[in-house]
Formats: C-alpha cells, sequence, structure tokens
C-alpha cells in the first residue's frame, strides 16, 4: 500500500492511551500517524517524534494546518463534546475515547454533526476488540451454554487517583462508575444487548477523593439477562477472569491471560483464548475505522452503540442518587400531533416532537426530534428545523429559513425573506407567486440561540451560536456567535454565555477588541477578540 492510500490520522492529546493508540497505529498497513495536538506542545512533539508527525498545541491549529482523515481523541473526558464537534465540523472522521461525553445532552448533537457533514465517529471501546471476547460473544450465539442466566464483570485495581483528572468530576464526569464503567456496560451491551434497567450504589471512598471510587452496578438486559458489574480503585480483587457467564448448560470464563468454558455435562474446561492485549484491542478497532471509511465493512461500535453507553452510565449516576432501579433505555415517544394541527404531505417529524392546535406546517419541511411547535404557528415549505428546537405560539417561519439545534424561539416572532415584498404585479393584475425566487433570501439561526418575543428577522442573515436577541427586536444585519442585541434595529450590548447569562456589558457600539470573562452564573470563561467571542472552557 502506497503512502498516498493511507488513511491520515492524527492524535489529539498525547497521554499514556494516545501513546498506546500510536503504537497500534505503526501496526496498521493502513494508516498513518501524521500529526499529534496537545496542549502541552512538548508532550505533542515528543509523541510525534517516535512516528515521525507533525506536533501542534491545539486540534485546532492542527486541522488548520494539516488535512488528515480521520483523528483519535484521547484527551480528558470534558473536553470531548467540544474537541469532537470541531473536527466533524471539518470533515474528519473521530474515534473518540470513553465516554463520548459527559453530559447525555451533547450526545445527539455530535451524531448529527457527523451525519450532516458525511463523516464517521465512534467510541474508543477496546474490549470489543479483544479476540476472547469476539470469540466468547460466538460461543454464546451459538447457544452452546443454553439459555444466558447472568453474568459477573469485574474491573478493580489500587490505582492512586488522588492527583489525577480521573478523580476531578469537573474534568472527568465523574468517578470510577463513568471511567472504567463505560467499558463494563460496553461488554455488557455487545454480548446481552440493550439495557433495559441498572440499580448503582458506592461504597465509603478509602482514598479521600470527591468521586466515588468503588461501586456496584446491577443491570438487567431487555432480553433479561441479570448482571453485577464491581468496579474500583481502591482495592484489587485479583481476579484472574474479568468476566464469568452464566448459562442452564455451562459456564464461560474470560480471563485476563486465559478464556475458557465448560459445560455441565463435561468434567473438562475448553481453551478458547489467550488473553488480553491492549495494542491488540486498539489496531483491531483502528483497522476497522479504516474499512469502514472506505466502505468496506461497518463499524463494530456504531454511533447508536456509543450513544447508549452514555445513556446507561447517566442512568447509572442517576440510580446512584435515587437509590433505585433506574430506566437506561428509553425508546422514542411517538411525535403528538394535535387534531387541529395541518400538517401537509411531505412533512417529516421526528420522535417526540409534540405539534399544538392551529399550527400549519407546509411540505415539504423538516422538523426534528424533541421539538415543539406551539399553537398557530407557521412554518413553510423548505423550512429545516433542528433537535430540540422551542417554538412557541404564533410564530411566523417563511421559506428559507433553517434552524439547529437547541434554539429557542419566542410567541409572535416573524422571519422575512424578501427585502422588497410585493402582493401583486406591477400593474396590479394579478397576485404575485409564493413559490421561491432569485430574491428569496436564506437566514440561518445557529445553534443554541434564542429569539425574544415579538421580533421580526430580517433576511440574508445568520443568528450566531447562543446569540439572545432580546425581544421586540428588528434584526437587519448578522449576529456573531454569543451577542445579546436589543432594539430596532437591533444593535450589540454585551455578551450571553451558553446557559443565558449575560457576562459582558459593551461601553461603545461594539465588543471591545480584546477581553476575557466568567460567566457570573455558572463559571464557563470566554475571550473577546476583534469582535469575535471564543470559549476558553467546555460546558462541564
Amino acid at each position: 500500500m502506497t503512502v498516498a492510500d493511507k488513511i491520515r490520522f492524527a492524535l489529539i492529546g498525547a497521554g499514556a492511551i494516545a501513546r498506546s493508540h500510536a503504537e497500534a497505529l505503526r501496526q496498521v498497513p493502513e494508516a498513518q500517524l501524521v500529526a499529534v495536538a496537545d496542549t502541552r506542545e512538548d508532550a505533542a512533539r515528543s509523541l510525534a517524534e517516535t512516528s515521525g508527525a507533525k506536533a501542534f498545541g491545539s486540534h485546532k491549529a492542527l486541522t488548520k494546518a494539516l488535512q488528515v482523515d480521520a483523528a483519535i481523541v484521547c484527551t480528558p473526558p470534558a473536553t470531548h463534546t467540544s474537541i469532537c464537534l470541531d473536527l466533524l465540523d471539518d470533515n474528519v472522521n473521530v474515534i473518540c475515547e470513553k465516554p463520548l461525553t459527559v453530559e447525555l445532552v451533547w450526545v445527539r448533537s455530535i451524531l448529527d454533526a457527523a451525519r450532516r457533514h458525511g463523516v464517521l465517529i465512534t467510541m474508543a471501546s477496546k474490549f470489543r476488540f479483544v479476540e476472547d471476547m469476539v470469540k466468547a460473544r460466538d460461543i454464546l450465539a451459538s447457544g452452546i451454554l443454553g439459555e444466558i442466566a447472568f453474568f459477573e464483570n469485574a474491573f478493580t485495581s489500587r490505582v492512586d487517583m488522588r492527583y489525577r483528572w480521573n478523580a476531578n468530576s469537573a474534568i472527568s464526569g465523574g468517578g470510577v462508575l463513568i471511567d472504567n464503567g463505560t467499558h463494563s456496560v460496553d461488554i455488557a451491551r455487545y454480548l446481552f444487548g440493550p439495557i433495559a434497567e441498572v440499580q448503582a450504589v458506592k461504597s465509603r471512598t478509602q482514598s479521600g477523593l470527591s468521586v466515588e471510587d468503588t461501586a456496584q452496578l446491577l443491570v438487567r438486559s431487555e432480553g433479561g439477562v441479570l448482571g453485577t458489574i464491581t468496579l474500583s480503585w481502591s482495592f484489587d480483587m485479583q481476579l484472574p477472569d474479568y468476566l464469568v457467564v452464566q448459562g442452564s448448560l455451562g459456564t464461560l470464563r474470560v480471563g485476563w491471560r486465559e478464556s475458557r468454558y465448560r459445560l455441565w455435562s463435561s468434567p473438562d474446561w475448553v481453551v478458547f483464548g489467550k488473553g488480553y492485549d491492549k495494542v491488540a484491542a486498539l489496531r483491531g478497532q483502528i483497522v476497522n475505522f479504516c474499512r469502514a471509511i472506505r466502505g468496506e465493512e461497518g463499524l463494530r461500535i456504531t454511533e447508536e452503540d456509543a450513544a447508549s453507553s452514555v445513556e446507561v452510565i447517566d442512568a447509572a449516576y442517576r440510580s446512584l442518587h435515587s437509590r433505585r432501579w433506574t430506566t437506561a433505555v428509553s425508546s422514542p415517544k411517538p411525535n403528538r400531533i394535535h387534531p387541529t394541527a395541518l400538517v401537509e404531505e411531505g412533512v417529516e417529524i421526528g420522535a417526540s416532537t409534540a405539534v399544538w392546535d392551529g399550527v400549519h406546517v407546509r411540505g415539504p419541511a423538516w422538523i426534528g426530534e424533541n421539538c415543539i411547535v406551539g399553537e398557530k404557528t407557521y412554518i413553510a415549505y423548505g423550512v429545516r428545523v433542528g433537535n430540540r428546537v422551542k417554538i412557541n405560539a404564533s410564530v411566523y417561519i417563511c421559506n428559507g429559513v433553517t434552524i439547529e439545534d437547541g434554539v429557542m424561539i419566542a410567541a409572535h416572532t416573524v422571519f422575512t425573506n424578501d427585502r422588497f415584498p410585493r402582493a401583486t404585479s406591477s400593474d396590479l393584475r394579478s397576485l404575485a407567486s409564493s413559490l421561491p425566487n432569485e430574491d428569496t433570501l436564506p437566514t440561518l439561526v445557529k445553534e443554541g440561540a434564542t429569539i425574544g418575543a415579538a421580533s421580526v428577522i430580517g433576511c440574508d442573515l445568520e443568528i450566531g451560536r447562543f446569540a439572545m436577541v432580546g425581544m421586540g427586536s428588528v434584526v437587519t444585519r448578522s449576529v456573531p456567535d454569543f451577542h445579546l442585541v436589543v432594539g430596532t434595529p437591533a444593535h450589540p450590548v454585551g455578551c450571553v454565555c451558553r446557559c443565558g447569562e449575560p457576562f459582558l456589558r459593551f461601553e461603545g457600539p461594539t465588543a471591545p477588541e480584546c477581553a476575557e470573562a466568567a460567566c457570573p452564573k455558572c463559571q464557563l470563561r470566554y475571550s473577546v477578540r476583534d469582535g469575535r467571542v471564543l470559549e476558553l472552557t467546555a460546558p462541564a
């Protein structure tokens, strides 16, 4: 295979797991490591030198300087969402270390971004690529062990986490439950199918950490298989097997150095594997990813597998606080359309979306999942609405408008699409067509933005990410990301955080040339340079 034929990989992060991925990449003929990025530039250079790659101080600097086909994200979990979204927006295929994200709310945004750009996203979950695990799955599927009743999984060892980011919940998202537990959940789903419900308990911390260092998780699969998962950073149970499966006809054990099974009808164990090899497992995932990029095979860990792991861990933490069994798999609710709503042929509406009374949606139009379309709202043909969008009562959205995920549009807002509209021809003899033409101009409302009540939004403009338009405003120019605009015509008066709280007030008509500020409500930090707002910290 020539160099030109290889998939060009970047590593984002240069810590211990990144070094294991680098070693695995060297063993994959289809792949070539061309770049390493880390905020610690010396660490990036050190790792890059081992592979003849280039080093960068950030993933943004990397993608700006180099074109890569794929990236492996090996940074702390709290950074996964922002880094993955940036890479996907640059049309880079992504393997993200587990967990995909620490907040369930961001999962769909990541998956939607991958689909929108036509690239792949998967979670690094090495155990699906351990040869013994693959063989175990085949043995269980063969039925030789009979009906599977329950399983036991344990990942326990004594590790001093006091000075590592893993024990800082703001960075890691939690303790041992989200760390090693994500592997456990993925193993359970791989072998036994979707998990229906979970119950989590934790012990008193043995190491003085602010997060759980020892926990147990009970899981029940949709197929009725019961499992216990034991996780600890403080105790080493010194078990030779990290997975034991009990069936009506026998037992199967997957071990660190050997894997085997025994039928009740036989006194002998049958050895089927030689144990765990981390680099070989990582290599297997990279090979699968390269072939998936080329369209030669499907991803072994699909985007929905990655999402489901986040959902189950989220349910586990909810169970930890409620002390009860918690549903882990929530089947999408059907959309709810009021009998008086007029939804024309060709309109696509996602799951769990509510369309209230008196709404008129002309086809074709597209409305995503978990949206609310308030009473007496009109949505024209060709309009695209993302997921988790709130459209309040009596909103008018004309042709040419695109609304991204997480947007709120308050009541009585009007979108226009023509600078110089007329109802008739110039001689007043014929009604002007409402079909789009060269004078129909687009409007884009980017993710997370809010538009206040009774606003009028002009055309041929953009409302930026997490921007906010004050109520009663008339917007005639594009609004930059995170800006707050008010008035007629709307003008910028400050900047707002993702949470909606203002964090900077302008003394003049424009943003200061250079400033840094923190949100007084949630403490996220921002930099304002030349009128652009940059996020300095990712949401927790």
